[in-house]
């Protein structure tokens, strides 16, 4: 018994597993110049944790393009709003110097959810909803450009 969870270990700790989200060494991404539109927090937040600086050295332009919405889904019947979703879309682009496009790419997240008695929670559980959408599109972007 002891030679076979011996073999176990021996075999799962050597198997190169590691997951994809282990690597927390960011890369310094630079560009010449960092465009930015529509939701200028959401842009500032993203350009933050992903370490996004300008080198004019660099000959690649860094687009970015943001909108946060709630939309009303349903009402009862007396007119109140019953559901809420929250959509997250972000638009990414890489150009080189003349203007022509080296990557880009989508995002788009949405969560649906219930309404709230309280309205100071509604509007907290939905800042939650955007910081938690966000995370999940900053990590797929940071993927994307390690790539």
């Amino acid at each position: 018994m002891k030679i076979i969870s011996i073999v176990l270990i021996i075999f799962l700790t050597s198997c190169g597993y590691s997951p994809i989200y282990l690597n927390n060494n960011l890369e310094n991404f630079e560009y010449k110049e960092i465009l930015s539109k529509g939701n200028e927090d959401i842009n500032k937040k993203i350009i933050s944790a992903l370490n996004i600086k300008k080198d004019n050295n660099n000959k690649y332009k860094f687009q970015i393009s943001s909108s946060f919405k709630i939309d009303e889904l349903s009402k009862n019947s007396k007119g109140q709003i019953e559901l809420y979703k929250s959509t997250l879309s972000v638009s990414i682009k890489v150009k080189d110097s003349k203007n022509v496009d080296i990557k880009s790419k989508n995002y788009h997240k949405e969560f649906t959810y219930s309404n709230r008695d309280n309205k100071f929670e509604l509007v907290e559980y939905q800042n939650s909803i955007q910081k938690n959408l966000l995370e999940i599109i900053i990590g797929e972007i940071n993927l994307f450009l390690n790539s």
